[in-house]
């Protein structure tokens, strides 16, 4: 192929598979971070596939608290609001 000829579909869809093969563990690593943090897996497996923007919205992802954290600290300020009532 000269530098002047228009690329054929084949050769276009062959240039997104290593775009591809990075993409396919980076989402599954999304969705598990969507899951410990409780947001909606589905939600966050479209976002993976979008590139560039899956990288700032995984920063903002990770920035968010772990649901059992949440739970737990919920759980603490219970118990410090009964001693403060005894």
């Amino acid at each position: 192929m000269s530098p002047m000829e228009a690329p054929t579909i084949t050769q276009i869809i062959l240039q997104f598979i290593p775009l591809l093969i990075l993409t396919i563990p980076f989402t599954a690593m999304i969705v598990y971070i969507a899951i410990r943090k409780g947001r909606h897996p589905v939600l966050w497996l479209a976002i993976g596939f979008i590139p560039l923007f899956n990288l700032i919205c995984v920063m903002w992802l990770l920035a968010q608290v772990n649901t059992d954290l949440k739970i737990q600290i919920k759980l603490l300020e219970d118990e410090v609001e009964k001693l403060k009532s005894k």
